[in-house]
């Protein structure tokens, strides 16, 4: 990217963009911020807390929506998905290979399958999480695969965004803090004074010591600026900007391909030189941009991918009325604030209960307030007056008995928690009765049902993420690289080379590592199985719940016992397709070949093939 130091009306529009972005999510991020405090247990307001402690009553919190979220999450990490990338090609459609294994190894580098599990945890407490998939320069001279979970709380987007997983947004923001010597190291030609975005900063905005912290913090170039406790804000910015392109047709070819107006500029005078005339069409066509800010634009230019944003977005819910998302924290806010109070009402009542009050006559009582010590301890002998038991002047209060609906609302508010979601027992695995394993499965795959739209936005997501891969591997990674594939033949590296401009489908498919599709498809296979050929048996034990090393040794047996019988017959048919190509490379007669191949199908491969021997001129002796 290219620095940009002249670009003062851009800022402007920039800030007025981030103004319009901020406000539209501002109610999101306050709700956004109550919704990780309550997964993290923080479930009581100050001021509750305040008046419980005046009180002297405990603020007592059973977090039950943790275990909601993470059974949530748990579901998604025990049906991981894969990307797979099917050539527009006339024929079979078949995946590619090289490419398809070349992405697994892209996620294993980038540890993508942890972040994407981390974005959608994010989604499922506050209705957005987010990655940023890029190039690490730093590690490998010719660029890392990195992916990373981004905080949702510094992500901003286009107001007017409304699709699921914001595909239809024109622009995106991150606003975090930086150290100030990361900062210099990212900007190096930037002053320090233009490091920070202070009109980005929501919490700063209007304070009335900003001021000195400014003074604080650009005053001269001394070691106390440029500590890592002092951070500036850095403002990342994508947006989609119409370009001008050229399709530009080969005249010796043909071919058309795209290129920028430069590029466009330097061809037409190369070919007018050379007196060719230059076939083109020009059209506008949506590129990525990428901006750096601080109080000035600090980088600018291309993004890495310029079809789409390095940052991908996987929601949750919509609120049509805000246009804004809303994950399953929200849901179950009220029901556990009111399983709280219940439960803390509860307590309360029978703390003041356990020792009933008293009713006295004036002169009952010597000392009152060692009376009110000494009464509610059972180990403690409480005097009264003379004549204040026998004369009845000291009565006890009836005790306030429970409600009999009071726990009947107290277990209605535990089990809402869950059940406004949608998350049933079964899911949770905590249904505790007997019954078929069968029947649990398909009452927890019904349970699923009800979170298939956010299971659906997650599959929408690996879908544009595969998109965003497939741009990178082929403009950036197909270097021929040595990546490691898994085929038919077991483990191999293979160079990572690539059409930069070929077409590809790409389908999202349940990953076979996963342990629960493991286990169904082989509890399926067992009824089966006996019926199968050993070949086939063989062929399907990579389906098996074991461990990899397991299923390796079993191949690795297997291959010692030698070729099955099928295996033997395809063998001996490309042996003679092999003969015949001999026969008809060194010229014999028809009548010697067709002797040779009569005596093959009577004898084995290896003798017939010992009746053609090369000798030293490039020619062959036929020995018959």
């Amino acid at each position: 990217m290219d620095s940009m130091n002249d670009t003062d009306g851009d800022i402007t529009q920039f800030k007025a963009w981030f103004r319009a972005d901020r406000e539209h999510s501002a109610k999101w991020r306050k709700g956004a911020i109550e919704d990780f405090q309550f997964l993290a247990g923080e479930q009581w307001t100050e001021e509750e807390k305040r008046d419980l402690k005046a009180q002297m009553r405990p603020a007592i919190t059973f977090n039950r929506t943790h275990t909601v979220i993470n059974a949530v999450g748990g579901m998604e990490v025990s049906n991981r998905q894969e990307v797979k990338y099917f050539p527009r090609e006339a024929g079979d459609a078949k995946a590619n290979e090289l490419l398809t294994e070349g992405s697994k190894w892209f996620r294993d580098q980038a540890d993508a399958d942890d972040e994407d599990s981390d974005a959608f945890l994010d989604a499922a407490v506050c209705g957005v999480g987010c990655t940023e998939t890029t190039l690490d320069y730093d590690e490998e001279e010719e660029g890392a695969p990195t992916m990373s979970a981004c905080n949702p709380l510094e992500m901003y987007w286009d107001k007017n965004a409304r699709k699921k997983n914001l595909t239809d947004a024109q622009r995106l923001w991150r606003v975090r803090d930086i150290p100030i010597s990361m900062a210099l190291e990212m900007f190096p030609d930037a002053h320090v004074s233009e490091l920070d975005a202070k009109w980005a900063q929501v919490d700063r905005e209007g304070s009335d010591d900003e001021s000195q912290e400014e003074a604080d913090l650009y005053e001269g170039e001394s070691e106390k600026m440029l500590r890592d406790d002092k951070c500036v804000t850095i403002v990342h910015l994508q947006y989609k900007k119409r370009v001008p392109v050229y399709v530009v047709a080969d005249p010796t070819t043909g071919a058309t391909s795209e290129m920028s107006a430069a590029d466009h500029r330097k061809l037409k005078a190369r070919m007018a030189e050379l007196g060719v005339p230059l076939i083109s069409t020009k059209k506008n066509k949506l590129q990525v941009q990428n901006v750096f800010l601080g109080a000035k634009v600090l980088q600018a230019g291309e993004a890495l991918c310029r079809s789409h944003f390095s940052f991908q977005f996987v929601t949750g819910y919509l609120d049509r009325t805000t246009g804004l998302f809303y994950g399953l924290m929200k849901l179950m806010k009220d029901p556990q604030r009111w399983a709280n109070k219940w439960m803390l009402q509860a307590l309360h009542i029978l703390n003041s209960n356990a020792k009933g009050g008293l009713m006295y006559e004036d002169g009952a009582i010597e000392d009152v307030r060692q009376f009110e010590k000494d009464w509610a301890r059972t180990d403690k002998a409480v005097k009264v007056a003379s004549g204040a038991i026998s004369g009845s002047r000291i009565k006890e209060k009836p005790k306030a008995d429970m409600p009999a609906s009071f726990f009947q609302m107290m277990q209605f508010a535990i089990e809402a928690v869950r059940e406004v979601p949608g998350v049933s027992l079964e899911l949770l695995g905590q249904r505790e009765t007997d019954q078929p394993a069968s029947l649990e499965y398909q009452r927890r795959q019904s349970g699923m049902t009800i979170l298939a739209p956010l299971f659906d936005n997650l599959k929408r997501y690996r879908r544009d993420h595969g998109k965003l891969m497939l741009y990178i591997i082929q403009k950036y990674l197909a270097d021929g690289r040595l990546v490691r594939i898994v085929g038919e033949e077991g483990a191999k590296y293979v160079p990572l080379a690539l059409e930069a401009d070929a077409k590809y489908d790409i389908v999202i498919d349940d990953q076979i590592n996963s342990p629960d599709q493991k286990m169904m498809i082989w509890n399926s296979l067992m009824q089966i199985m006996p019926m199968l050929p050993p070949q086939i048996q063989l062929a399907l034990i990579d389906m098996a719940p074991f461990p990899t090393s397991v299923i390796e040794k079993i191949k690795a047996a297997a291959a010692k016992l030698g070729p099955t019988p099928e295996q033997q017959a395809e063998q001996q048919q490309v042996a003679m397709a092999q003969l015949k190509k001999l026969f008809a490379e060194i010229g014999k007669d028809e009548a010697t070949s067709q002797k040779l191949i009569a005596e093959k199908e009577r004898t084995d491969v290896e003798t017939a093939i010992a009746m053609v021997t090369p000798i030293t001129d490039g020619t062959a002796q036929v020995n018959v």
